[in-house]
């Protein structure tokens, strides 16, 4: 089976743009607009994005920071501004977030 390069360099940088903001599908659905099935499928290479959804997914991660380049060449650069580094070491260190077994102080940044 014959892989979409440019498809898969697409759901690597907006899934990993997802994770440097820290939030789940759900909220990223909540957040754009975008069933949450549509952002999975994505993600995971079984469907695809309209070319509205996607700028609503590059414009979302923008005003969060973070800046997805996919479109030159044949490689996926994902830049994190100081804020959003912030929000997400904020986001990670939250141990409210985290399942009752798993809670523990961790380091504030």
């Amino acid at each position: 089976m014959q892989v979409d390069f440019e498809h898969v360099k697409m759901a690597v940088a907006l899934r990993t743009a997802r994770a440097a903001v820290g939030w789940s599908q759900d909220e990223l659905a909540r957040a754009t607009g975008i069933p949450k099935t549509t952002i999975a499928r994505f993600e995971t290479m079984e469907g695809g994005l309209k070319a509205a959804q996607l700028a609503t997914l590059i414009n979302t991660y923008n005003s969060k920071g973070i800046d997805v380049e996919f479109l030159r060449g044949n490689k996926v650069t994902i830049k994190i501004d100081e804020d959003a580094l912030r929000s997400s070491g904020q986001r990670l260190t939250d141990s409210n977030g985290r399942r009752s077994d798993r809670r523990k102080k961790l380091p504030t940044i």
